[in-house]
């Protein structure tokens, strides 16, 4: 048993863990984002966990069970895949469109727990079999969903390889590429062992995902902003295609100030910029674009201008309504983040606001 590549490898998962922890703990900018980022962190630990058990002999000498890996090789795809169209688009809900991504995972999710129901000694059975041969169930699906990881980072290098001439972030690029380049060969060390049955070419599979781990986090810490300005070269990059192009966006932009003064659509606390299009009927890239350059902000931005005018009227034609009752009323789900958005746009408190109007 290998007890320094254990405890390397099982570092990265608990960092990984407490990294993604940390992103529904601290203050971010996105908090659906940051759940998102979260979800990703805990299975990357996940895989770390099950690869740091891997890197010994463990299982052989054991029958140690692992951890859903499967299910968590075959998740972390399409969570990534989810985290990066939420960066990109700019749109934080999840569709379930989105979500079917995750289809293949959960059949794999319910595969293995039909396993661990199994007894014992079948258990032992199924590892001895593993060992034994190469081409057997857990080979087969362990190839299959690496394949799968690997499609979805070939699908977010590309993104970023389109939008290179739009950012001034070019060193930052050509970092994130480096990055997803080790990701991307992070599954030959596991072919490697999945022909040889060597323990160490599992080692060097945690190496390379905890040494990604690390870089991010030490990136994000030094440059806060490195991502979010490429998702806005690649949003760039996008609108250069011109999906306006076939749209009478005059008469876009009266229905929008319709559905914005005289429905008050932005009262739903669940609308979104995919709901919004709807109402359009057009795409959500196209009211997306629409607003970044008919209004110049982004679509949180264009919504929540609209909440705090409204609650500026509640706030000094009712003045016994409570601050809390006004920002349920306007569509925000807290009053923390009615107060901090409100301040922003006002320069002053909802409270403050009031004290001064009256």
């Amino acid at each position: 048993m290998n007890i320094s590549s254990y405890t390397i490898i099982l570092f990265g998962a608990i960092f990984t863990f407490l990294h993604g922890l940390e992103q529904i703990t601290g203050r971010i900018k996105n908090r659906t984002l940051g759940y998102i980022t979260a979800i990703v962190m805990a299975d990357v630990a996940l895989i770390l966990y099950n690869h740091a058990i891997l890197s010994t002999d463990y299982v052989v000498t054991h029958r140690a069970v692992l951890v859903f890996y499967l299910t968590s090789i075959y998740a972390i795809g399409p969570l990534n895949f989810l985290y990066y169209y939420s960066l990109i688009n700019n749109d934080i809900t999840i569709s379930h469109r989105l979500l079917f991504h995750l289809l293949p995972a959960a059949i794999v999710f319910l595969i293995e727990l039909l396993y661990y129901l199994l007894p014992q000694y079948a258990h032992e059975q199924f590892i001895t079999t593993v060992y034994a041969n190469i081409i057997n169930p857990f080979s087969i699906l362990l190839f299959t969903g690496g394949l799968s990881f690997i499609l979805y980072q070939i699908y977010f290098v590309y993104q970023c390889c389109k939008a290179f001439n739009y950012s001034y972030q070019q060193k930052g690029i050509f970092f994130v590429l480096a990055l997803e380049t080790i990701n991307i060969l992070t599954p030959l060390p596991v072919v490697l062992w999945l022909l040889t049955k060597q323990h160490h070419y599992y080692a060097i599979a945690g190496y390379m995902t905890t040494i990604v781990i690390v870089s991010l986090f030490l990136t994000n810490r030094r440059f806060p902003s490195l991502f979010d300005s490429i998702a806005e070269a690649i949003r760039k990059e996008k609108y250069e295609r011109n999906y306006l192009s076939n749209i009478n966006q005059e008469l876009l932009h009266n229905q929008l100030l319709t559905l914005m003064t005289h429905e008050k659509v932005y009262l739903d606390p669940d609308i979104s910029l995919h709901e919004l299009s709807l109402k359009l009927k057009i795409t959500p890239h196209q009211l997306s674009q629409f607003i970044n350059e008919h209004c110049n902000m982004r679509f949180n931005h264009f919504i929540n201008k609209y909440r705090v005018e409204e609650a500026k009227h509640l706030l000094s034609q009712h003045p016994d309504a409570t601050i809390l009752a006004v920002a349920y009323h306007v569509g925000f789900n807290s009053k923390s983040t009615f107060n901090k958005t409100f301040k922003q746009y006002t320069g002053q408190t909802p409270s403050d606001y009031k004290k001064n109007y009256l």
